[in-house]
């Protein structure tokens, strides 16, 4: 698929089957915290790349809208978990933003807007509430709202700017309840991979 050969020579790194095992044992010797990980190898980086492939190539039966947000709820979370960045959510988001843009993406007044929100409200909210890490099954709450301001922004530009979205159509409601539906599920679903990974790490370091 040509989308996926472009952005794959866009990537800011390439890793090679030795760099990957490396970047693995460096984890789980435990030596360097998988925050400074993240920083030095560009993961919050490259999944924002891996949001806009797996938009790109995943094609779901049902098209109710926001329903790519399953899949990119998932990794927002995951960047989230992963980094301790302040910011390492916003961080996916923009990354996405400028995979999207730079390979051909929609002309969507809106694009910026939604794509950075949903990384930044959960940035805030982790910023804001410190023992977020210990109370994990609010997060796919606060994930499915932040998503769902996807239709509110496009409301409000449609109501701004006069700007017409085929989403709102029918109306703000149906997409706003299926953006919080995807939202909530997604969330989860990076909470999962993330206590599994953390789990198996725990019982080999014992």
């Amino acid at each position: 698929d040509r989308l996926v050969r472009d952005i794959r020579r866009a990537t800011r790194k390439q890793y090679s089957a030795e760099e990957k095992i490396r970047i693995v044992l460096d984890g789980l010797r435990g030596e360097v915290s998988i925050a400074e990980l993240c920083r030095r190898e560009g993961i919050a980086e490259s999944l924002g790349v891996l949001t806009v492939v797996l938009h790109e190539t995943f094609r779901y039966p049902l098209r109710l809208p926001g329903h790519h947000g399953l899949e990119a709820m998932a990794i927002l979370m995951l960047g989230r978990l992963m980094c301790t960045s302040p910011w390492s959510a916003t961080i996916v988001c923009l990354s996405a933003f400028a995979t999207h843009s730079g390979f051909g993406g929609h002309a969507d007044p809106s694009k910026a807007f939604v794509v950075l929100a949903p990384g930044i409200l959960l940035d805030v909210y982790a910023q804001n509430f410190r023992q977020w890490r210990q109370y994990l099954w609010l997060v796919p709450v606060v994930v499915a709202f932040a998503f769902a301001t996807k239709p509110l922004i496009r409301l409000t530009l449609a109501s701004m700017a006069g700007v017409n979205f085929g989403s709102l159509a029918s109306g703000v409601l149906y997409p706003f309840a299926t953006h919080l539906a995807y939202g909530f599920t997604g969330a989860p679903v990076a909470v999962g991979l993330w206590k599994a990974t953390t789990g198996r790490l725990l019982r080999s370091e014992r």
